[in-house]
């Protein structure tokens, strides 16, 4: 983003966050209430309820309610204690539009909150969307209720294969699209379980059981993607050709497809990106992951295969330009065959 834009992305923020204050200071205070706290819940997180005139934005998944903007109900599950107003701030324009029967707005007594901000990340859509219900299941809210979601469940294939093609598919779902919810209700949850506890729960509702998992050796490609790719990913292929591996492209491959590959993959190369996600449909079957990474070491799925038991290791790559986070980076070939080959040994 360039320097101008990222400006006015500011002054926009800061100009609705005071918007929204002097807005509140007028309004009655919305009806807050926690339903059960994470140590009741077994762990798995608070369950919150809001009563009154309540809104969610479309764009961000904000709760509004009275006029209060209900920050908590967008707190990411990794960090409770994160500004939030930071990441994203609901628009008072918009809310205000809504208000007055100028935006679309669909009318429901009561419902289940579980948007977040990068709901449309394949990991972000397992890890902390999809583990909200398990949340709301293990405090026995009620499951009739609807549960919301963004409008990227439209846009991207693998949401309404994972909702229709598995036991998910029971629930009622909500797609905001562009549209503004109205509520006299609406409940809301933060994560709190471990990966283990998540990965369980996830594979319990999508993931159909193997009795013989098989011991593949897979390199997941990031193929045509649009960063982040191993720029001499040829001559690492040729390796791991030498090695009985396969190379895997998820893209456009069915959900269940991707579940079948990795639940028989005994051992797994990649570079960092959300398609490692899969690596959780092996369960606790023996797993060895290792992931390229470009030159920061990301954690998310080193956290999945501690939580199993399972083997992780890394090579940092060389960015040869642009944004450090997603510029196509160069692995050492034998840095890399050295560590591959200790990885299957």
């Amino acid at each position: 983003m360039k320097l101008s834009a990222r400006v006015l992305t500011k002054v926009k923020k800061l100009t609705d966050i005071a918007l929204w204050k002097s807005h509140a200071k007028r309004q009655l205070r919305p009806d807050i209430s926690i339903l059960t706290n994470s140590t009741e819940n077994s762990g798995n997180g608070p369950v919150f309820e809001v009563r009154g005139d309540c809104y969610i934005n479309p764009f961000d998944g904000y709760i509004i309610c009275n006029g209060h903007v209900i920050w908590d109900s967008m707190i990411p599950n990794y960090d409770p204690a994160a500004n939030v107003s930071a990441i994203g701030v609901p628009s008072f324009k918009a809310y205000r539009e809504a208000k007055i029967g100028l935006c679309k707005t669909i009318h429901v007594p009561r419902v289940l909150h579980c948007r977040h901000f990068f709901e449309w990340n394949y990991y972000h859509f397992f890890m902390d969307v999809l583990s909200k219900i398990s949340v709301f299941e293990s405090a026995k809210v009620s499951m009739q209720d609807p549960l919301v979601v963004g409008k990227y469940f439209d846009q991207l294939p693998f949401a309404p294969q994972v909702m229709n093609t598995t036991s998910l598919r029971r629930y009622s779902w909500i797609n905001q699209n562009d549209s503004f919810i109205q509520a006299d209700c609406v409940r809301f949850c933060r994560v709190d379980s471990d990966y283990k506890n998540r990965v369980d729960w996830i594979n319990g509702q999508v993931s159909s059981s193997l009795k013989d998992p098989k011991d593949d050796r897979i390199y997941l490609t990031r193929g045509k993607s649009s960063g982040r790719n191993v720029s001499n990913e040829r001559d690492l292929i040729d390796i791991l050709t030498n090695h009985d591996f396969q190379v895997v492209d998820t893209n456009g491959l069915h959900i269940l497809k991707q579940i079948e590959i990795f639940k028989n993959a005994r051992h797994v190369v990649a570079p960092h990106g959300a398609g490692l996600t899969n690596i959780m449909f092996r369960g606790s079957t023996p797993l060895s992951v290792l992931e390229l990474h470009p030159i920061h070491k990301y954690t998310d799925f080193k956290r999945i295969c501690d939580s199993f038991g399972h083997s992780w290791s890394s090579i940092m790559g060389t960015v040869e330009q642009g944004d450090v986070r997603h510029a196509n980076f160069f692995i050492n070939p034998h840095a890399f065959e050295s560590e591959l080959v200790k990885m299957i040994a």
